[in-house]
């Protein structure tokens, strides 16, 4: 139930005008059942006339928009919209005659402004249309979405957005796919919803990450990589699985990091190439292939890949 500012319990039928009593007596127009819905939602729900009068609000608007029952329905919806009248008619028509769902912002009783999702539908009490909206705050959801926009940015401005790239949260959800993403995922795993099936996938596999920080099976590497900016966020790069007979084969002599070091020489990438695809740096490359030169007894990157191509023909 809601409360004056004389705490006074206050029924949904009991609003001061006659459009809503019948004769002498007024009239109920909510069950008790829904009268729990319009009370305890988490959402604000407001009653509002054609002309914009507040009648009616719950709790939820009473504790989103900083005033009293009694000030809040004595406004107009007008006074706590930040758009314009002619934008807010409109509107208001629409959800008159159809229903509408928009996005818009309100304004609370400290001047504060905060984005809002709303949901409203005309309906007919007694001789009079009635708009209820309900009405959610979206902030969240708008500085996850500017957030979303700014990481982009970045990661365009560092041209990883050219790799098979997901944005993740904490536990593995992915939030978003870039479309090389999704179509690698269409292809390996055969689904049209490439999005869910690589959140179940990497939730099921993170308990597996190895020390390369990555998630292989199924034909497919997820590779994570830590953004700072963002610590709830996790960024990772999608590739198809190598095959077997790549080099691969010289996994026995040869760590994974060594593996993949010659892989992107055999493509023709330099080092600092090479350490910009594995996000580590140039002088660590060249360990990486001093190591492989002496495990594999060669003294030349020319060396080192005829003899990475030899043994990968002699494990066929």
């Amino acid at each position: 139930m809601s409360t004056n500012s004389n705490n006074k319990v206050l029924k949904i039928s009991d609003y001061s005008d006659t459009v809503f009593e019948q004769g002498d007596q007024k009239k109920d127009i909510m069950p008790d059942r829904y009268k729990l819905l319009f009370e305890y939602s988490r959402d604000i729900i407001l009653f509002i006339r054609t002309n914009g009068s507040i009648v009616d609000a719950n709790t939820a608007a009473i504790n989103a928009y900083g005033y009293t029952y009694d000030e809040l329905t004595s406004l107009s919806i007008f006074e706590i919209r930040e758009q314009t009248d002619i934008e807010l008619l409109k509107q208001m028509n629409s959800a008159k005659s159809e229903g509408i769902l928009f996005e818009t912002f309100h304004r609370c009783k400290d001047g504060s402004v905060f984005p809002v999702e709303v949901n409203s539908q005309g309906v007919q009490i007694g001789n009079e249309c009635i708009l209820i909206s309900i009405i959610r705050d979206i902030t969240k959801r708008k500085n996850d979405e500017y957030d979303l926009e700014k990481l982009t940015a970045e990661l365009k401005k560092k041209k990883q957005l050219n790799e098979a790239l997901v944005i993740l949260n904490t536990i593995g959800q992915v939030k978003y796919a870039n479309p090389k993403a999704k179509q690698l995922v269409s292809n390996i795993f055969k689904t049209d919803e490439p999005v869910k099936e690589l959140s179940i996938f990497i939730k099921n596999n993170l308990q597996y990450l190895n020390s390369n920080n990555q998630v292989v099976g199924n034909g497919l590497v997820v590779k994570f990589y830590p953004f700072l900016t963002y610590p709830d966020i996790k960024i990772a790069i999608l590739n198809k699985q190598p095959q077997k007979g790549n080099f691969f084969c010289l996994k026995g002599t040869l760590t994974t990091r060594e593996i993949e070091v010659i892989e992107l020489l055999s493509k023709g990438l330099n080092n600092k190439e090479i350490a910009t695809k594995l996000y580590i740096t140039p002088n660590t490359v060249k360990r990486h292939l001093s190591n492989a030169y002496c495990k594999l007894d060669v003294s030349s990157r020319t060396e080192l890949l005829s003899k990475a191509y030899q043994l990968m023909k002699e494990s066929k």
